[in-house]
């Protein structure tokens, strides 16, 4: 799970690949704002702007190395619109699977498990 500082929560599911973004802002009450479809396994997030201004996530999936959770891919999905803009196949590439992945440039007031 992953807070940003506009009240909105981000959720992975593994199985199937997805993630599902949330409205915080009128707790207890959650309201459902979008699904993003990511690939099986889908857990650790990264939140960054591309060169040319587009918000996005790139959703690591892969895991904890469990069996049939492990696409071994990052996904790189568009927040605003939830398309999905690229995969990157670290599994078919590089025979690895990524273990974690951690933004390092984003704000800090991301917040995950």
């Amino acid at each position: 799970m992953y807070i940003d500082d506009n009240s909105k929560l981000y959720v992975s599911f593994a199985d199937p690949g997805k993630v599902l973004v949330f409205d915080i802002s009128n707790l207890p009450q959650l309201k459902l704002l979008k699904t993003f479809t990511a690939d099986k396994g889908a857990h650790h997030m990264a939140f960054f702007k591309t060169r040319s201004g587009k918000e996005v996530v790139a959703v690591q999936n892969n895991l904890l190395n469990l069996p049939n959770l492990n696409s071994g891919t990052i996904s790189v999905i568009e927040i605003q619109t939830g398309k999905t803009l690229g995969t990157v196949d670290l599994r078919a590439k590089y025979g690895i699977l990524p273990e974690s992945i951690e933004g390092t440039n984003g704000p800090s007031s991301y917040m995950h498990h």
